[in-house]
């Protein structure tokens, strides 16, 4: 590797991205070209992470019902007196790297090209992911998350309306039919619903792009412009409570969904010792949008939640308007997806100043909940049942089917610790 490289990553990226190590015949040169996955390593920017606090929410309800009422967890500084929110690198979490996950990334970097030009194609003048989000989930897919992993394929949510048989970029050679299914997973007396992808055990939330929604709402604008200023304004002021509403909305789905994907995967270990899943308990979950992304894990081991928002990370380069991918991303993405082969973990330093931070546990314990009873019991199933009162024994009992109906809800931003 290059000494700019070395003198930029730690000791535990470095372990994981060497490709030499795990590939001693591999040609990092092909054609007198540069290998892309060297072009990757020197230009690396590491993602933060923080611990987020849940400060209250709502059980028993569809993940985006979940009103999860949250903040970052911060400590104060005994020697100084001061707020201190922890971070976490995300090379401090990844210690270990295996040649089917490297090979994924490989394969990906050399045919990058076609996949940015798939969704990006600038001599069209548009974008495909200017589309209806059944299509941003189906391209993303395509030519992002199932590209950068080895092994089984995707699955996604069969409930989309205006579903695409095939994928709908611009390569005329692509044509790769569209895998869809039951994506439903959880338990009625926790959360339950219908991640948007799924590559076990990774769950991904595909949303659309703040800014389009700023670019409609300004031909509005356009169309009102003879209507009082106060009624505008008046307008303006709505439309940005509801963006306000909805990313709520969002990042309290990408938590339930999180947490659910997580509690499952440890129980499962257990449940089924001959899957071989290997003993993490830090899992990762992605929210996803055509420019965007951001990254969520949770360690159900030590009631861990770490984020690296609330602001998002560009997938693209400048500043998500470019037609390249931000190289840096893809390594992001890469390491979340493949976490059973990289094996993700806390250390015992962070652990010990941040372990219980999320407060889940708590809440659990709070509501009645049986944590290991309720771990157990998730399952990927199509629909729930639960009592008609949550928390009261009733014989009474409904079948739920979760939806993607939005239920607005507003959260307050005071820190909790």
């Amino acid at each position: 590797m290059t000494a700019l490289f070395t003198t930029r990553l730690s000791g535990h990226l470095r372990r994981i991205l060497n490709v030499r190590r795990f590939y001693p015949s591999v040609k990092l040169f092909s054609n007198g070209e540069p290998n892309e996955i060297e072009s990757f390593l020197y230009d690396y920017t590491d993602l933060e992470f923080r611990p987020l606090y849940l400060k209250s929410c709502v059980f028993g309800e569809s993940f985006t019902n979940a009103r999860i009422d949250h903040d970052e967890f911060y400590f104060t500084d005994p020697s100084t007196g001061k707020e201190i929110v922890p971070t976490i690198d995300l090379k401090t979490l990844f210690h270990h790297g295996v040649e089917n996950s490297l090979y994924a990334l490989l394969s990906f970097t050399r045919n990058m090209r076609n996949h940015e030009m798939a969704l990006k194609d600038k001599y069209e003048g548009t974008t495909v992911l200017d589309d209806k989000q059944s299509y941003v989930a189906a391209l993303l897919t395509n030519h992002l998350l199932s590209p950068l992993v080895h092994g089984p394929d995707y699955i996604i949510d069969k409930q989309y309306q205006d579903k695409v048989t095939y994928c709908p970029c611009w390569s005329r050679s692509c044509r790769k039919k569209i895998n869809y299914g039951k994506t439903s997973i959880g338990n009625s007396k926790m959360w339950y619903g219908y991640p948007d992808v799924v590559l076990f055990p990774n769950t991904v939330m595909v949303e659309q792009d703040f800014e389009q929604e700023e670019e409609a709402k300004e031909e509005v604008y356009n169309l009102e412009n003879e209507k009082r200023a106060l009624e505008i304004c008046e307008l303006e002021t709505n439309q940005n409570l509801n963006i306000l509403l909805k990313k709520e909305r969002i990042a309290s789905e990408i938590i339930s969904q999180t947490i659910t994907a997580s509690l499952y995967t440890s129980a499962l270990r257990i449940r089924k010792p001959e899957l071989e899943i290997p003993d993490i308990s830090l899992i990762p979950s992605l929210l996803l949008t055509p420019s965007t992304y951001c990254i969520y894990m949770y360690d159900s081991k030590h009631d861990i939640l770490l984020t690296s928002g609330p602001n998002p990370t560009y997938l693209w380069d400048n500043s998500g308007l470019g037609y390249h991918f931000n190289k840096s991303a893809i390594m992001h993405i890469w390491m979340a997806l493949n976490h059973f082969q990289l094996l993700p973990s806390i250390d015992p330093a962070h652990i010990e100043l941040i372990q219980q931070s999320s407060n889940f546990q708590k809440l659990c314990e709070t509501n009645g909940l049986e944590l290991a009873k309720i771990a157990s019991q998730i399952q990927f199933q199509s629909k729930f049942v639960k009592p008609e009162t949550f928390g009261h024994k009733n014989r009474n009992t409904k079948r739920l089917e979760s939806s993607r109906n939005i239920t607005p809800h507003k959260n307050s931003t005071n820190k909790y610790g």
